[in-house]
């Protein structure tokens, strides 16, 4: 496992602990079923993963995949809820 893969791994726990995931998902308004979909498992896990505090917590390949579409994610919320630049109007 290389070093990436650990920190994904470690990013995708603690985004679940923190509830950090679900809020990112929700922001952009996608669905669990979505998520789901896109790493490969089902929307219950997500579902597992969402509550608070977490029944579940993603381990191996789906973590990774878990952190990586939250790192999309958030990259989208922050450019939609980005504040205009005084002169970019």
């Amino acid at each position: 496992m290389s070093v990436s893969e650990v920190d994904l791994l470690a990013e995708a726990a603690a985004k679940t602990r923190s509830g950090e995931g679900r809020r990112i998902r929700k922001l952009i308004g996608i669905p669990q079923a979505a998520v789901a979909r896109e790493i490969g498992t089902s929307q219950a896990a997500i579902s597992h993963w969402e509550a608070t505090p977490p029944r579940r917590i993603p381990r191996g390949e789906v973590a990774i995949r878990y952190a990586l579409v939250l790192r999309r994610l958030e990259r989208r919320a922050k450019s939609l809820t980005a504040t205009p630049k005084a002169g970019d109007q």
